[in-house]
């Protein structure tokens, strides 16, 4: 909770140590912190979060865009997982847009999400 009410401060961290984290080895014990590291930035679900969940894609797409993905699940808001995709097609990297239509294109077939695009087109 901490990390939503104050994201302005704690995405920049999260991201800082994520970045020291996938350059560190294989051990247990920094796979568990960056594990619960990416799970409290992916739980952000704002547009500061997903920006850094970007930049961290473009240094390790394989490790970091499942939880780009995992961030534009979590948004609370009826419509703003799919304003957040817009913000990452946006990006230059192919990698983070590419995440974001892997989403979009897992989420189309639920009715609701279904719904919840077609209002994010009506506003």
């Amino acid at each position: 909770m901490l990390s939503i009410q104050r994201s302005d401060v704690a995405v920049p961290e999260l991201q800082r140590r994520l970045s020291v984290f996938s350059h560190q080895g294989q051990e247990t014990t920094f796979q568990k912190r960056r594990k619960f590291t990416l799970h409290a930035l992916a739980y952000v679900a704002n547009g500061l979060a997903v920006d850094a969940l970007c930049d961290l894609c473009a240094e390790n797409s394989d490790l970091f865009c499942p939880y780009l993905e995992r961030s534009l699940d979590y948004c609370r808001r009826p419509i703003e997982p799919f304003t957040l995709a817009y913000r990452v097609m946006a990006k230059t990297e192919a990698v983070v847009q590419d995440a974001a239509i892997h989403w979009a294109n897992s989420m189309i077939g639920f009715p609701h999400f279904r719904q919840r695009l077609c209002r994010s087109h009506a506003g």
